[in-house]
């Protein structure tokens, strides 16, 4: 059983690896999530077009740190400045970043010679050229410019602590801060969860390469956060005529339709579903008891600002975690319609039931310190 799965799980990690075909500029657009198109042909192959919608978490770490240091010396320039100036300023330094990066995608991009053989299809060489979207890095750049930026000048009111500072500082500042501050240690310990998981399965021996392995441990550990917040996570495959999707949920298990084969092997591993259900758990009730310590008014409304702004970062979260990739072509007589794979969460799902699961354990949270009075 270790072996099937340690086997699953090395073919992804070399799915990830992406040897020869990524350079630096490639790495850029990744590390913020900006989704790229392929055109090209070649032998008998009228047209190709393939389209791609992926990051990768770890990759985040180089932008989080730098414009984190952007935005604490921006704000120590201005040490004067509040919380609304300092989000002001943070709009600033994302809108430039978001303008750099999309004259970045601009540069990007890469030229390969595709095998269709090894897709199942045609055995043909296809010379192919890709781009990204503008718009797109420009989007994500502000955003994550922003937001990271805007850590860094909270940071500066006194180090280490970040959103901590909102506490105090605005009317639903602990509930801000509680918000991210859970998805955070969320997605942290489902890594080290799985990190544990796998050292007991496989004693660490499934990956040659360490840096494979945790990149792909840290995207795993954001699957799984989300996964434990009840949202139905699904992988969906139609490649050449034959389809099949994976769902997964805590509260269904693991279930194949298709040609996903068999779940027999995930199956076993449901009992790791139910105990992981403890974090989310936990996290609430903390967050909950941490805001009505905090707040002297409506403990409702800080409670729905918690749920309402927890649930736009899962949201966020679910996107960020989703894997897109579809190839159409013609002329090769298997349909205009080749290959089409899917992976993640879905959005609206994701916001409502992150809403509903938050607002209902974080409001338990809150009535212990009514007990303990």
């Amino acid at each position: 059983m270790a072996d099937a799965l340690a086997d699953e799980l090395g073919a992804m990690a070399g799915m990830l690896s992406f040897d020869g075909f990524i350079n630096m500029m490639d790495m850029i657009m990744m590390a913020h999530f900006v989704g790229f198109s392929v055109v090209g042909s070649g032998g008998e192959l009228a047209e190709l077009s393939m389209s791609a919608q992926t990051g990768l978490y770890l990759y985040l770490l180089v932008p989080l740190v730098a414009l984190m240091i952007g935005g604490f010396v921006s704000a120590k320039q201005n040490a004067h400045f509040g919380v609304f100036e300092r989000f002001n300023l943070s709009v600033v330094i994302g809108a430039v970043y978001g303008a750099v990066l999309a004259v970045f995608s601009l540069f990007a991009g890469t030229s390969m010679a595709l095998d269709m053989g090894e897709f199942g299809g045609p055995g043909m060489d296809i010379a192919v050229s890709g781009q990204y979207s503008f718009f797109a890095a420009l989007w994500h750049g502000f955003l994550l410019g922003t937001i990271f930026s805007f850590f860094g000048a909270l940071m500066q009111f006194g180090p280490p602590k970040v959103t901590s500072h909102l506490s105090g500082r605005l009317t639903y500042g602990e509930s801000l801060h509680q918000a991210i501050s859970t998805v955070i240690r969320g997605v942290l310990l489902s890594v080290f969860v799985l990190l544990v998981v796998f050292l007991v399965q496989f004693g660490g021996e499934v990956f040659d390469d360490t840096f494979m392995f945790i990149v792909l441990l840290t995207q795993l550990g954001g699957y799984l956060w989300v996964l434990l917040n009840f949202i139905p996570f699904s992988m969906s495959a139609d490649m050449f005529g034959e389809s099949g999707a994976l769902n997964v949920s805590v509260l269904s298990g693991f279930e194949a339709v298709g040609e996903m084969g068999d779940t027999a092997v995930l199956n076993d591993y449901g009992i790791y579903l139910y105990l992981g259900l403890l974090l989310p758990i936990a996290l609430f009730l903390w967050a909950g008891y941490r805001i009505r310590l905090q707040v002297k008014g409506d403990v409702l409304k800080a409670v729905l600002a918690f749920s309402g702004t927890y649930a736009l970062l899962m949201a966020a979260l679910a996107t960020l975690t989703a894997f897109s990739f579809e190839m159409n072509a013609g002329s090769l007589g298997v349909g205009a319609e080749m290959l089409e794979v899917s992976i993640g969460f879905g959005f609206f799902t994701t916001l409502f039931i992150s809403f509903i699961t938050a607002s209902l354990l974080t409001y338990a949270g809150t009535l212990f310190v009514k007990a303990e009075e």
